[in-house]
């Protein structure tokens, strides 16, 4: 923090400094607070603030001249983060087509599986990944897992294709797709789920 004085920080990681300027581009002190990834102006005067204490609720105070050129003393009470509430992202696959993509895959009974997975939830699904999947009939996933299917906002879906290695007397298998997501507080959640 170039140009900054009196730097405190909280258990929280949250900083109150005074600093020069700020958006009233004066060249007086003014009081700043960085707090969750975002940096506040707490003052925007034509006079010196200084000093600024901060406590483990996010509540800072200050001293500094008013406006009747007396010495003050201003506390700031900081709306604390919010807690992060864990939402398990409503996720649904369905199966969109059964190909084999070449006559080499028809030869080596490799056979391709397009899916389309939707969040059907009010939140994005983050890091969603294929980690596995249980067949019939001896049939077995070819595709490398973990595959990453990446990040489907709310509403959104991705589409996913996954090859599988299809014995000679099978005709028709059942799979069983497991994947895994996060949520907005980084809680991972296993589908199908328990």
């Amino acid at each position: 923090m170039a140009g900054s004085n009196c730097n405190q920080i909280n258990d929280s990681g949250q900083v109150a400094w005074s600093g020069g300027g700020g958006s009233d581009g004066g060249r007086d002190w003014e009081i700043f607070l960085y707090s969750g990834g975002v940096t506040t102006q707490l003052t925007a005067n034509s006079n010196d603030d200084w000093n600024p204490q901060i406590n483990n609720s996010g509540q800072v105070a200050w001293e500094g001249y008013g406006s009747d050129g007396g010495y003050d003393l201003e506390i700031f009470l900081a709306s604390p983060t919010p807690p992060c509430t864990d939402t398990r992202p409503s996720l649904t696959l369905n199966r969109t087509g059964v190909f084999w993509d070449s006559y080499a895959d028809y030869v080596a009974r490799e056979l391709t599986v397009n899916f389309s997975m939707a969040n059907t939830g009010a939140d994005t699904a983050y890091q969603v990944k294929i980690t596995g999947s249980s067949n019939t009939g001896g049939v077995t996933l070819s595709t490398g897992v973990p595959a990453l299917v990446g990040d489907i906002a709310d509403g959104g879906s991705s589409s996913i294709s996954l090859m599988y290695h299809i014995p000679e007397d099978v005709t028709a298998f059942r799979t069983t797709i497991y994947a895994t997501a996060q949520d907005t507080c980084g809680t991972s959640y296993n589908y199908p789920g328990p």
